[in-house]
Parts: C-alpha cells; sequence; structure tokens
C-alpha cells in the first residue's frame, strides 16, 4: 500500500524526483522505471512486449500512470551471473545501472539507477538477474515491483 504523499498521476515524463516508479492505471498501461540524470530521464518498461526497453521520455505524454518518487532497487546477491541479458542490473564502477534495449531495436545501453556508489575495482563487475523496486526504510520498506529476468513474459 502506498500513502497519500507517496505518490501522484501524472506522465513518464512528470517523473523527475529521483529514481521513479510508474505503474499502471488500468488495462493497458505499463509499469516504468524511470531513471537518469536531471537532464536526460530513461523511462524503461518492466512487464510485457517491450519488457527492457528503454527510450528517453522528456516530453512524453503518451504514457501514464501512477508516479511514485524516489525508490531505490535491491538486488538479490544470490542472482549474480555471467551473462549480461536486458533487465540485469549491472554494479561496476561508482553506479548500479539496468541493461536495457534500445528503442527502434539499435542495441542496448546501461541506465543508471544509483549512482555514487563506493568504487569497484577497476576490472570487475557484477550483474544480477533478481531484483526488486521498494520505498521507504527499516521496518517501513515494502516492495512495489520484483523483477527476474529470467522468467518467461506472458
Amino acid at each position: 500500500m502506498l500513502s497519500a504523499n507517496e505518490f501522484s498521476v501524472g506522465h513518464v515524463c512528470d517523473a523527475t524526483a529521483g529514481l521513479t516508479l510508474v505503474l499502471p492505471r488500468g488495462q493497458g498501461d505499463m509499469a516504468f522505471l524511470v531513471a537518469g540524470s536531471d537532464r536526460s530521464k530513461i523511462a524503461v518498461f518492466l512487464e510485457g512486449e517491450h519488457r527492457f526497453l528503454s527510450f528517453e521520455c522528456s516530453g512524453n505524454m503518451s504514457w501514464s500512470g501512477i508516479i511514485v518518487p524516489n525508490v531505490t532497487v535491491e538486488v538479490d546477491e544470490t542472482s549474480v551471473t555471467d551473462s549480461a541479458p536486458p533487465g540485469v542490473l549491472v554494479r561496476s564502477g561508482t553506479s548500479l545501472a539496468i541493461k536495457t534495449k534500445q528503442e527502434g531495436g539499435m542495441g542496448t545501453q546501461t541506465v543508471p539507477v544509483a549512482t555514487g556508489l563506493a568504487l569497484c575495482s577497476d576490472t570487475l563487475i557484477a550483474r544480477f538477474t533478481r531484483w526488486r523496486v521498494v520505498i521507504g526504510d527499516g521496518i517501513s520498506k515494502r516492495e512495489l515491483r520484483a523483477i527476474d529476468t529470467a522468467a518467461k513474459v506472458g
């Protein structure tokens, strides 16, 4: 459940406060994770036939939903993998990023979901196939979405 002050309703372009989860309002809507810098926000489909496809969402009025700002992601440390399919979270350098398919089928990109983290060793990375989107801290922490990149879509 969400408290009244934890969400609003709008378009993906309205998701401007930190890492944001956009939940469906009704049939035909999709869940998105909106991340990136203040200058460039990227939306990532979390479900459906376009799962893990990313697109620039500034000015996008095509997709809307329940906007839950300032969420965080947590990885399942037992899901570390050597493979790198779309949807995996990649920890390298000072960031955690999601690997996505780019709009128009033009390859892949990594979209930062957390930055300013402790520096990883230069040549080492870790990839995670299971992760979740949460809100709150401590006893008030709640899971809003669980992601398993190996799960079948449909």
